[in-house]
Order: C-alpha cells, then sequence, then structure tokens
C-alpha cells in the first residue's frame, strides 16, 4: 500500500471509531418505537341510492389497550350525519344520510396509538356483565358437557389444577379438531370468521372465562388490511384478542362487537369499501430535533426504508470492487452492474426480472437491425421500441392485477437501455464473444448485489450507525494503486 494512502486508511478509520464511540456513550438516543402510530382509512361508496332515504351506518373503532384512538376526521360529501354513538352497544357508530341523488364517498381517518397504555388500568368485570359474557344456553351447556369432562381428564394427566389460555386452545382442538386453515378465511367475510369462534366461544364461556365476537380489521405480515373476526377474552382486567393465527396477523383494529358486521345500510345498494392502512412516525412536538442528524430510526418509516436500500449499496460495490480486482472479471463498467441491482432489489424483484428478460431480447434484435454510423438513429429506434414494449407489458400487467405500482418498472428498463446501448458499443470493438462474457459477468454481479441489499440486518445496523461507511472507504482506498504519471504521458510524434 502506497504510504499516503495508508494514513488516509487509518484516519478515516479512526473516524468512524470515534463516531461510533461518542454515540454509545456521549450523544444520546431515543427509542424509536415512541413515535410509531397507524393510520387506518375506511372508505365507502353506495353506487345506488334513494335520495333523502338512503342512510348508512358506520363504525367507530374502539380504544384498546393495544391501539388507542387519538385523532381522527371525517370527509362526507353529499352526506349529512343524523346520528354518532360511542356508547358500547349495537347503535355504536356513525349513521349518514344522502342528501344529493349521487353523494360522494364517505372517508373515515383514524389514527392509534400503541404507547402509553398505563392509562387503562385493569378493571374486573361487573356482576351483570360476567354474566352477560359467560351466559350460556341450556342446549350450549349440554353440547359442553362431555367436553367439560374431557378437560378435567386432560388437566390430571398434566397434574396442573388449571391450564393457561395456550394449553385451553391445545385440548381444545385435540377434542374438537384443528382450526380452518388461515388462508381459507383469508377473503371472507367477518360472518364467515364469527361462525368458526362461536362454537370456541361456547367452550370458554363453560368454564368461566368471558368471551365475546369482535368484528373488525385486521393487518397481515405484509402490511395488507382486511375485515375478519376474532374473540376477546377478559383476561387480568383487560379485554385482550384471542387470535388464533397470532403468526400471520400484525395488529387488530375492532370495530364492532357480538355483531357479524359493522356496517348497516338502509335503502340503498351496491356498496364498495375499501381499507388502507398505514403505519407512520409523527413527532410529539415541532421543535427541532438535532438527534436526527445522527439517529436516521427517527425519520419517517417510508424514508428509512429507502435508506437501509441506499446505505447497503456501496457496502454492495465494495463487494463488487474486490471481486472484479481478485477474479479480474470484466464487465460493463463498474457501477452498471450495481445500479442494475439495485433498480430491480428495489421493486419487486420477480416482477422486475420478468419485465428485463421480455425487454432485454427483442431490443437487442431491433438493435441489429437499426444498426447505423448514425447514433442518434440508433438511440432513438432503441428507446421508442423500449417505451412502447414496456407500456404493452404494464397494460397487460395491470388488465391481470400483477403489478401493485407499475411505476416500480421504469428504474431497471432505464438501467436496461445503456447496458444494451454499453453491449453494441463493445461488440463492435470486441466482437461478439467477448461482448456475450462482458454481459454474463455484470448480470452476475448484479445479482451479487441483489442478494447483498436483501440482507436487511445489515441495511439495519447502517441506517443506526452510517459512520462505519468510512470503512467502506478505507476498504475501497486499499485497492487503489499509485498514481504512476509515465503511464498516462502520450508519446510525443514528431512533426514532419
Amino acid at each position: 500500500m502506497h504510504p499516503s494512502n495508508k494514513k488516509v486508511v487509518i484516519g478515516l478509520i479512526g473516524i468512524a471509531t470515534l463516531i461510533f464511540i461518542l454515540k454509545l456513550i456521549w450523544l444520546p438516543t431515543s427509542e424509536t418505537q415512541s413515535h410509531l402510530k397507524s393510520k387506518l382509512l375506511l372508505q365507502y361508496e353506495v353506487k345506488k341510492t334513494i335520495n333523502q332515504q338512503t342512510e348508512i351506518q358506520l363504525p367507530i373503532p374502539y380504544s384498546t389497550q393495544e391501539n388507542r384512538v387519538i385523532s381522527q376526521s371525517l370527509n362526507y360529501n353529499g352526506w349529512r350525519i343524523v346520528k354518532r354513538n360511542d356508547k358500547d352497544s349495537e347503535e355504536r357508530g356513525i349513521t349518514f344520510k344522502a342528501i344529493d341523488d349521487k353523494p360522494g364517498i364517505i372517508q373515515l381517518e383514524y389514527f392509534f396509538s400503541h404507547q402509553n397504555q398505563s392509562i387503562y388500568s385493569p378493571k374486573a368485570l361487573l356482576p351483570d356483565k360476567y354474566e352477560k359474557f359467560t351466559a350460556l344456553s341450556v342446549s350450549e351447556q349440554n353440547r359442553m358437557l362431555k367436553f367439560k369432562d374431557f378437560l378435567d381428564k386432560y388437566r390430571s394427566q398434566g397434574s396442573k389444577p388449571t391450564l393457561d389460555i395456550t394449553e385451553f386452545l391445545t385440548a381444545y382442538q385435540k377434542y374438537w379438531g384443528k382450526f380452518p386453515a388461515y388462508k381459507t378465511l383469508k377473503n371472507k367475510t367477518c360472518a364467515d370468521w364469527l361462525n368458526v369462534h362461536k362454537n370456541l366461544k361456547i367452550a370458554l364461556r363453560s368454564i368461566g372465562i368471558p368471551a365475546r365476537l369482535v368484528c373488525g380489521i385486521g393487518v397481515d405480515i405484509q402490511g395488507k388490511s382486511y375485515k375478519r373476526g376474532w374473540l376477546q377474552i377478559h383476561h387480568e382486567g383487560y379485554w385482550k384478542p384471542l387470535d388464533l393465527w397470532p403468526e400471520h396477523n400484525i395488529k387488530l383494529f375492532a370495530l364492532s362487537k357480538d355483531n357479524l358486521d359493522y356496517i348497516t345500510l338502509k335503502n340503498g345498494s351496491n356498496l364498495l369499501e375499501s381499507i388502507q392502512f398505514d403505519e407512520v412516525q409523527y413527532e410529539s412536538d415541532g421543535t427541532f430535533n438535532f438527534e436526527k442528524l445522527y439517529n436516521l430510526h427517527l425519520l419517517p418509516l417510508e424514508m428509512q426504508s429507502l435508506l437501509k436500500t441506499l446505505l447497503t449499496l456501496p457496502f454492495a460495490i465494495l463487494i463488487i470492487a474486490y471481486l472484479k480486482t481478485i477474479f479480474r472479471i470484466e464487465a460493463y463498467g463498474n457501477l452498471t452492474p450495481a445500479l442494475l441491482g439495485f433498480a430491480l432489489a428495489f421493486n419487486e424483484l420477480l416482477v422486475s426480472l420478468t419485465i428485463m428478460f421480455l425487454l432485454f431480447i427483442p431490443t437487442i434484435f431491433v438493435r441489429k437491425i437499426v444498426s447505423n454510423k448514425n447514433k442518434i438513429v440508433e438511440h432513438t429506434v432503441t428507446l421508442t421500441f423500449l417505451i412502447l414494449t414496456l407500456i404493452l407489458i404494464i397494460t397487460i400487467a395491470d388488465m391481470m392485477d400483477w403489478l401493485e405500482n407499475p411505476v416500480d418498472a421504469l428504474l431497471p428498463v432505464v438501467i436496461l437501455a445503456l447496458l444494451i446501448d454499453k453491449y453494441f458499443i463493445n461488440l463492435k470493438k470486441q466482437g461478439v464473444h467477448q461482448s456475450n462474457i462482458k454481459m454474463l459477468n455484470t448480470l452476475f454481479l448484479s445479482f451479487i448485489v441483489i442478494v447483498v441489499l436483501q440482507f436487511s440486518i445489515v441495511g439495519d445496523w447502517l441506517l443506526a450507525h452510517p459512520e462505519l461507511h468510512f470503512v467502506t472507504i478505507a476498504l475501497a482506498i486499499l485497492l487503489c494503486k499509485p498514481y504512476d504519471k509515465k503511464e498516462d504521458t502520450l508519446p510525443e510524434h514528431k512533426i514532419e
């Protein structure tokens, strides 16, 4: 290593170490979870209405120990509110009446906090409430007699005076059979979900555990929201959700209790419902927060997702640089495989790869047809063909509902156009064989970038400690060769 490079490398590693130590010892770091909240947007549109007679009752979400309603907003052009009931009853909700022949969309936006739940102190159920939520009909009691005998034997085999809820569910499934698969219920109505839970509700009540059915909104592990039902049980002074498929869900928002649905429509038909869930970050006040300069976890979640990918990209480029140096891999440039890998990894990988494959081969064929000394002609035809083919693919994908966001396909196509242009420039200089090898190497390095960018643990670590990229720069400098002026000097030509 050149002596000057050695000093720079040591200096960069020293700076990274110093900042890291300061953040651990001196600079304060806040808990980011306290800034999280959820936004639930419900939209309703009645396609066929009867003027001044159409009514729709929509839900008011319940505040629970896990999800507390902290703010709300309504938008209801063409409607008026005729009733609002916040009490815990079957009539709970907001009732709208149409005032136009074609009223607009009703929007209900609710924000939930998931912190500071200590304001809810545990409370025992009053006798009348306990009796209500443990009540069973005579037929239900008779149906549970054999199950209770089985439960007593199951409990005695384990030598436990009581069973916790997990053990109870295990015993329940041994007697009544396993619960239905989650995927069979995912797109069903609240009524379908609640029918699955009715017998379990009766079984819980039969052993003195207060239980009730709930209809609301579930959010799965992919962040997608949908209607569903579940059970709530009163345990340790709180009403708590009893989710039979907890591995598939991250949040449950209760909208109605002991009802099959949370919507009532009168004198109307063809009701369309849209549910949108987002997890956002917010500031508790509007003051300037200096900590954001060194704690990127305080930035909005959608920005964090982008930053994690961007911060991991230099790490991936460093790996490419070492691979190219050690194994002498020839590719189309240094940044091209990195940018192509970034473009593919940042979007839905399978869709991006499919679009790239469908565009790549025919575009190369078209480029060969229009091979011309006039570069403007080549570039114009290539770009036009790419755009037209891309539009066709996106249109078909949208019709088949393959793409959530068609714009995601644009970035890979831009990088692909640059790659095709480099391929044809090299084709004229080094021939077909060498050009194809470089193309394969470029794609190979791009896939390495994709793999590296998928390591979320690397992105999370760099998001918490971006100063570690001083080490990345230091490792890159280790590959630098001393600059030799003789190598860069052009031979002098004698003028005759």
